[in-house]
């Protein structure tokens, strides 16, 4: 592998000492530096890699406990990172778990800015922000724990400036209306800088969630887009979208998603 290729696509597993031998959490990151808001998708995948059949809760939500599945992060200077994305009290694990045979897998994916950030507001799980510096994460299921992913977020670079700075005023123009008046930022962001690490977020805030699958088939944003659109469907028609999706954008987040959909009956 190329030094490219193997910044390009960080993937760990799990070692630690004293972890379950017939589980392997894997963790990846598309890349190792980030510009501020810019997405910090993680892919986690849970594997089983024993001969039985296992019990897992899935890997959703990564809230801090009571669930099994956490996501830990550390500043540079190696002291934990508050957790600050949404809280469920999901109380002890009620059910059978989803069953995953031999070799079969789970997926998620998260973006960090939505787990941690150090933007004071109440809408920071939606406008998340992580100051420039460098930061580790590591994903945990139960007693199984991934190794740790070094990245860092840097400064907004000349060429993102522009999209930054609309970006800033349509989250400003949220806090005080959330509906009507941020519309236009969203949208000069899309049309203007489409290629913009920042376009995928404003047409998150503006665009049907059709059209974020179309434009933006690798988001992470699409996992509760494709609920949203397969949610009044018949189980016929679902099935037919999500094979499509499959079929339309492979190897893409929203490929796994719909796989996911698919295997689980979701």
């Amino acid at each position: 592998m190329t030094l490219l290729g193997l910044l390009l696509s960080i993937l760990v597993s799990t070692t630690t000492a004293g972890s379950n031998p017939k589980l392997k959490l894997e963790i990846e990151l598309s890349k190792e530096v980030f510009l501020e808001r810019e997405p910090i998708w993680l892919d986690i995948t849970l594997i089983n890699v024993s001969s039985d059949t296992m019990r897992a809760g899935g890997l959703f939500p990564p809230c801090q406990s009571p669930g099994p599945f956490s996501v830990e992060l550390k500043d540079g200077r190696g002291e934990h990172m508050k957790y600050t994305g949404l809280l469920y009290n999901m109380g002890p694990a009620k059910g059978p778990g989803l069953l995953l045979h031999p070799k079969e897998q789970l997926y998620g994916c998260y973006d960090l800015l939505e787990l941690f950030s150090t933007y004071r507001s109440l809408l920071r799980q939606r406008f998340g922000l992580l100051a420039p510096g460098k930061y580790s994460v590591r994903g945990r299921y139960g007693n199984t724990f991934s190794q740790e992913v070094d990245f860092e977020v840097v400064e907004v670079t000349e060429n993102e400036m522009e999209a930054y700075k609309l970006l800033n005023t349509a989250y400003a123009l949220w806090l005080k209306d959330p509906f009507d008046s941020t519309n236009q930022e969203f949208r000069q962001i899309v049309n203007q800088f489409p290629n913009s690490v920042y376009a995928e977020k404003a047409m998150r805030e503006i665009a049907p969630k059709s059209e974020l699958l179309r434009q933006f088939p690798n988001s992470g944003y699409n996992e509760q887009g494709l609920r949203t659109l397969t949610g009044k469907l018949s189980k016929g028609e679902k099935t037919e979208l999500l094979q499509q999706i499959i079929s339309d954008h492979p190897g893409t987040r929203s490929a796994r998603f719909a796989q996911q959909m698919l295997k689980w009956g979701e």
